[in-house]
């Protein structure tokens, strides 16, 4: 049987067109790639770019963020115990974060704005397995 070899390319441009074809088909993939990017964007501009006011302005940033996390936290791990005892009573339903209406009872429980991510959740989960 032979086996199927990966394409190459003989310039960048085909190269580029590839990967824009694989991210048009896989969103995921192009969500986590704009993810990434993001991130180096924020650490070259950190590392080159700021100023004393804006580093202050940032450590605020980041306080409010482990503030907010660390509520999600208590918050996900009281979800969990409630969401437990109504399956063991017998209630239909799930804790599992890859649910689309999984995700939405949590955030309503937590009271946010919008439905929290797959990613995002997945992060408290492994938190509260700790």
């Amino acid at each position: 049987m032979e086996t199927k070899k990966r394409k190459g390319y003989k310039t960048p441009e085909g190269q580029k067109k590839a990967n824009e074809l694989y991210l048009s088909k896989n969103p995921e993939a192009k969500k986590v790639k704009n993810i990434n990017s993001m991130r180096s964007n924020a650490k070259r501009y950190i590392r080159e770019f700021t100023t004393i006011k804006e580093l202050e302005e940032f450590k605020t940033l980041i306080k409010n963020r482990e503030e907010k996390m660390t509520n999600l936290k208590k918050l996900y791990a009281d979800w969990r115990e409630v969401s437990e005892e109504m399956l063991a009573d017998g209630y239909k339903g799930s804790v599992d974060c890859g649910e689309e209406r999984v995700r939405e009872d949590f955030s309503n429980y937590a009271g946010l704005e919008t439905v929290i991510s797959f990613e995002q959740m997945f992060e408290l989960e492994k938190e509260y397995n700790k």
